[in-house]
């Protein structure tokens, strides 16, 4: 019997292992109370950070091309 196996590799090439965890870009230390109070510390951080960078990089707004004609044969 030919059995394949599955490998995971990291960026670096090197084997990585299934719940090994991903370190975090930001982060967050994630206080019980505050779960408790109704707050999600990560969900929060996350919404600050993607404000600030949508600050720093706005959205171009293009304008809408005209429509186009499907009915008459032109």
């Amino acid at each position: 019997m030919n059995r394949r196996h599955m490998a995971f590799y990291d960026l670096n090439g090197k084997r990585a292992v299934e719940n090994e965890g991903v370190v975090p870009d930001i982060e967050v230390e994630n206080v019980p109370a505050e779960v408790i109070k109704g707050h999600d510390p990560q969900l929060e951080g996350a919404v600050q950070e993607a404000m600030k960078l949508l600050e720093q990089n706005p959205v171009r707004r293009v304008p809408r091309p005209a429509s186009i004609d499907r009915v008459s044969k032109r």
